[in-house]
């Protein structure tokens, strides 16, 4: 039964990569005057694990399908958490109406419609609040990270310095440096898009 649901939610957000966003849900605010000052801003939110101001960077017809992407990834890994996470995985989706566990759909039904199922059951628990579940869903992460001694999201998601943007109409892109312990560093990309004259990030993936 994993390796059924595991392999639906591969498909189901693989599926979303190639797609476009849908509305945001509440919080339609957060855009800024440059892709330097949105690059500056997401930095300091994710350092301060104000992840609603993370969320309201974002481009409005993005978030929606991040939230989503999110949501699945946290159900896979309640698959597999390990036995300190498992009850905050658990007790999490179970708020949510999700059983990490169950397979969607009866026996039969083709593998389109399992998934049509599942992306319908996440949309139910979500329930129109994508920047809340959005901040939920974070704010568990963190306390998965501190149960079982892992990285912290703080550090996960922190893009780190920003540098020379290039602009390209109402599109532009960034390379940051992003310290990962030991000395080691990282680069990361940054996309942004200009929506109603304000500039807001990409979502990642």
């Amino acid at each position: 039964m994993h390796s059924l649901r595991t392999t639906l939610g591969a498909l189901l957000f693989a599926t979303l990569l190639g797609c476009p966003g849908g509305g945001g849900g509440a919080g339609g605010g957060g855009g800024l005057a440059s892709p330097e000052e949105v690059g500056a801003a997401f930095q300091a939110a994710v350092q301060a694990g104000d992840w609603g101001t993370c969320y309201d960077l974002v481009v409005p017809a993005e978030r929606e399908t991040m939230v989503i992407k999110r949501l699945g990834r946290v159900v896979r890994a309640a698959q597999r958490a390990k036995e300190a996470s498992k009850p905050l995985y658990v007790a999490f989706l179970d708020d949510l109406g999700i059983d990490p566990d169950a397979t969607p759909g009866a026996e039969g039904d083709s593998l389109a419609k399992r998934q049509a199922l599942a992306l319908e059951a996440y949309k139910s628990g979500i329930d129109g609040d994508y920047r809340g579940t959005w901040v939920e869903l974070l704010q568990l992460l963190e306390q998965v990270a501190e149960a079982e001694g892992s990285t912290s999201p703080r550090v996960k998601l922190s893009p780190g310095t920003l540098g020379e943007v290039t602009l390209k109409g109402d599109e532009a892109n960034g390379r940051t440096t992003n310290a990962m312990g030991a000395g080691e560093r990282s680069a990361w990309v940054l996309a942004f898009r200009k929506v109603d004259g304000l500039w807001y990030l990409r979502a990642r993936e």
